[in-house]
């Protein structure tokens, strides 16, 4: 529940989220790997802005936000073919 959470750390879970986490993206860049985000389809996700930072968007198609628990062969399957 939000209004027992510890302030501190909701206060830097908001920051992170209004700022683009900065650093965050300073890290992904300087990595020489393939960056993958395997997302559910519930929201959308803004391909032009992830691949603008060399991320490959793969898209779970009726998955949400725990696309893990509810499309788990779906994700494994991504996640092997990005993998290997």
């Amino acid at each position: 529940h939000a209004l027992r959470a510890d302030r501190d750390r909701v206060l830097g879970l908001l920051r992170s989220k209004f700022t683009g986490e900065p650093a965050l993206i300073e890290a992904l860049a300087a990595l020489d790997v393939d960056i993958v985000a395997v997302n559910g389809d519930y929201k959308a996700s803004d391909r032009p802005v992830l691949a603008g930072h060399g991320v490959e968007l793969v898209v779970v198609p009726g998955a949400g936000h725990f696309l893990m628990l509810e499309a788990p062969d779906a994700v494994n399957r991504e996640l092997e073919r990005v993998v290997g």
